[in-house]
């Protein structure tokens, strides 16, 4: 998943962005942190603000267990369709569900209680969200 991760984000680099990826990545160095995380509160429901390619997702869901659901906020279309296929080939899109759209959105709208939230999005907007959640 950290390679597909990488190579998306390679190929994001463009003139439009002045030659900076438009993603930021987990790596594997700090996955085991997520997985800390996720086991040691016994998550049952993570929320994620900034999906990227799912690979935080995917790692706090698999090290909370099979009753754990992780709900996605993704603002890019092009992150949210690899992060979905990364889950499928996980056998994680039955608890992973990926909400397409801003954070600013579609935190109002959310009405479950989450165990966990990590906020990975736009840091100019965490004013805003951590009013949310």
């Amino acid at each position: 998943m950290f390679i597909l991760t990488c190579t998306d984000c390679r190929t994001s680099i463009g003139v439009s962005t002045g030659g900076i990826a438009n993603c930021t990545l987990a790596t594997p160095l700090q996955a085991p942190l997520w997985a800390v995380v996720a086991s040691l509160t016994h998550a049952r429901r993570i929320l994620e603000v900034g999906c990227g390619q799912g690979y935080t997702a995917a790692n706090m869901a698999s090290a909370a267990g099979p009753d754990c659901r992780v709900d996605t906020i993704e603002e890019n279309p092009q992150h949210a369709a690899l992060a979905e296929e990364a889950f499928q080939l996980r056998d994680l899109s039955n608890r992973i569900n990926v909400l397409r759209g801003r954070g600013q959105d579609i935190l109002p709208r959310l009405t479950d209680c989450y165990d966990v939230v990590f906020l990975d999005g736009d840091w100019r907007e965490y004013p805003f969200k951590i009013e949310r959640v």
